[in-house]
Parts: structure tokens; sequence; C-alpha cells
């Protein structure tokens, strides 16, 4: 049984990101940092036609790259905006973004189109989703990590504003605790829920 646990554990990469103290899997290539099951399940369903706007960046930022035709991502800690920014702007389909605390959930309100794909990651998660609500397509969907933190009224408000909540508890990189991200949407969704 142990022999197993530890061979799942070298395939997802939990060792390397915990050596590495970033969220990739076991060949070094960048993960968000949801639990594994999120990601298994989010991962499964992006498509290249596909636009995300991410608040907080991170690996995650390079991990949706591979996947969507375009990714927004704004950041508000400068010191790591400016360690991401290399990684970051060679690829063509990301705009990275630096915004003060103040402005970082507002900053979506600058495109014109709306999203597909919504992360809420960052700080000022509640005006975050006021944003996110308002800037997202029709059969857009809402990803917010932490769920298991304390969220109720975020989850009361998405819960008010119909969408359903699939909860995926688990482990993921770097931690060596369970932690919990959510996944919203409603119905004839575009993650086919």
């Amino acid at each position: 049984m142990m022999q197993g646990i530890t061979l799942s554990i070298k395939r997802k990469g939990w060792l390397k990101s915990k050596e590495l103290h970033m969220p990739v899997d076991f060949k070094r290539r960048p993960l968000p940092w949801y639990t594994y099951p999120a990601i298994n399940f989010v991962g499964k369903r992006l498509r290249p036609d596909m636009k995300v706007f991410e608040f907080g960046s991170g690996n995650s930022t390079l991990w949706y790259a591979k996947m969507v035709g375009e990714v927004i991502s704004v950041e508000h800690n400068k010191g790591f905006y400016n360690k991401m920014k290399p990684q970051i702007t060679h690829l063509k389909n990301i705009t990275y973004i630096h915004s003060s605390p103040k402005h970082f959930a507002y900053k979506i309100h600058e495109y014109s189109q709306k999203f597909d794909v919504i992360i809420i990651d960052g700080i000022n998660r509640y005006a975050c989703l006021r944003s996110a609500t308002q800037k997202l397509k029709a059969d857009g969907v809402i990803i917010l990590d932490n769920t298991d933190r304390p969220y109720k009224p975020l989850i009361e408000k998405l819960t008010e504003l119909k969408f359903k909540e699939i909860e995926f508890k688990g482990f993921g990189p770097i931690g060596s605790k369970e932690w919990e991200t959510s996944i919203f949407y409603r119905e004839n969704n575009c993650f086919g829920i």
C-alpha cells in the first residue's frame, strides 16, 4: 500500500514541488497551486479557444497559457511580479499586469471582452468576485482556491447568482495538508459539467 502511495506522489510531482517550493509536476512543468483533483478536472476541460483571467499569478499562469488561447493575469505583489515576469514575457498569449492592491480587483474592467474562466486566488477576493461576475461569459466558470477558508459569504453570493459548486478537496503541490479548490458553474457551461 505504501509503495503505491509513494509512486502516486512521485508521478504527481509532489516531491519535486516540495523540493523546489513551487507547484510543478514530476518533470518540473508548471502547475497551478490547486488541489490535485482540481488540477486534473480543470486540465481536461480547457480548450485553445478559451480566454482566462487570473486574479493572482504564478505557475498557474504558465500552465493555462499552454492550453488556452489567451491569459490575462494580474498580480499585486511587485516582488513576485518581477520574479515571474522573465518566465512570462516571451509567451505571446499572456498579458501580465502589475497592480496596486487598491486597484487589483478592478483591472479586469480594463478589457472589453468577457472571459470563459476567471480564477480568484489573490487578495481582495470579495471585490474580485464582484468584478468576476460582471466579466464572466454566460457559460463561464469561476475557480476559487482555498474554499476551506472562511469564504462562506463568497460562496453564498455565488449560490444567490445561481452558481453550483464542485469542491475538490485533497493534497496539492508543495503543501502537506489537504485544502479545497472549488469550481463554480451554471447550466450550459463551457466545462460541460
